[in-house]
Formats: structure tokens, C-alpha cells, sequence
């Protein structure tokens, strides 16, 4: 069970990495983004400033975080900004998982992966998959995770991503693991 709980954490953390992979924090300086915000148009840079700054109040208030995220996707929403609001999901359910609200980040995350799919943001598609897929593990539905898994696989096979074929193999080895299939553990823990 501790492994399992561990691996967890582990798999929030990644989603909250994956989530802010194309932003850049500005030293963590909440005052200068906040003053930033305020001067800000509204325009896709604020989206960005917004999750930037949910991001670095995650740690201190998590509620404001939210309010951040939710304002950068309504944001988004009215810019017709797609990755703005595909973004959101990663964001929102990272904030969610960390409340212990499992069901309602697996919610939002599987209507994130039909907006990525109807939006064709093919780009950020696998990680709506990895994203439905680590909430089905915090269910400890893990035949529902590699389901998932399998699919964020197909794409990163199509584009030849070794990283995220690595990713993937590790995580559902540590699924596998979790099942007590150990044979499906080994093989992908070695092709990992």
C-alpha cells in the first residue's frame, strides 16, 4: 500500500509538471506576476499569466490557485483559445487530486480529453490520456489506467517519442506491479 500511495504522489507531481511543461516561472516573485496581471489585456498571454500564477500560489493557498485556473479556462473560453483551454484540465485536476476529490478530477479530465479530440489538439492529447489515466490509479481502477495508458502509447508510437514511451512503460509497469501481475510488471519495467 505505502508503494502504491508513493506512486501516486508521484504521478501528481508529473501531472503538474506536464501541465505547466510550456511555461516558465519568473523566480517565484507572486507580487511582480500579480502586478504584472493587473496591467494585463485580456489576451492569451494573460492565460498564460494566470496559470503561472495559480501555479505558484498552489503551494500557499490552494483555493486561490483554483480561482486562477478557472479565470485563465473562462478566459481562454472567451479567446477561443484552444490550448488555453485544454490546459486547464491538467491545472484544475492537479488542484483537485491534491484535495483527495479523485472522482471530480477524473470528471474534468475525461471531458478534457473530448474537447482535445474535438478540438484536434493533438499536441496535448496524450497527456489528456496519462491524466485520465493517473486518476483512474488514484480510483485504484488500474485496468481502467492502462486502458488509457495504452492509448497515450499509440500516439506516442505514431511520433516516435522515446521519452514518453519510457514514461508510459514505467507507469504501467508500477499498474501492473500494483495487480500483482508480475510478469506484465517485468516486461514493461524492462522496456522502460
Amino acid at each position: 500500500m505505502m508503494r502504491s500511495l508513493n506512486f501516486k504522489w508521484l504521478l501528481l507531481l508529473y501531472g503538474m509538471v506536464m501541465a505547466l511543461s510550456p511555461l516558465y516561472a519568473q523566480d517565484g516573485n507572486l507580487d511582480s506576476l500579480e502586478r504584472v496581471l493587473r496591467n494585463s489585456a485580456d489576451d492569451t498571454n494573460k492565460v498564460h499569466l494566470l496559470y503561472e500564477i495559480g501555479y505558484t500560489k498552489a503551494d500557499i493557498n490552494l483555493d486561490s490557485a483554483l480561482a486562477c485556473y478557472q479565470a485563465a479556462y473562462d478566459l481562454s473560453r472567451k479567446l477561443n483559445f484552444s490550448w488555453g483551454e485544454i490546459k486547464y484540465y491538467g491545472f484544475m485536476t492537479a488542484g483537485l487530486n491534491a484535495k483527495g476529490d479523485f472522482e471530480m478530477a477524473l470528471a474534468l479530465n475525461k471531458e478534457g480529453l473530448a474537447k482535445c479530440i474535438s478540438k484536434k489538439c493533438t499536441a496535448l492529447l496524450p497527456n489528456q490520456y496519462i491524466n485520465v489515466a493517473n486518476d483512474f490509479i488514484f480510483l485504484e481502477q488500474y485496468d481502467s489506467s492502462i486502458a488509457y495508458f495504452i492509448e497515450a502509447k499509440k500516439i506516442y508510437e505514431q511520433i516516435r517519442d522515446t521519452s514518453g514511451l519510457s514514461f508510459i512503460y514505467a507507469n504501467m509497469a508500477e499498474v501492473y506491479a500494483n495487480q500483482n501481475r508480475k510478469q506484465d510488471a517485468v516486461k514493461y519495467a524492462t522496456i522502460s
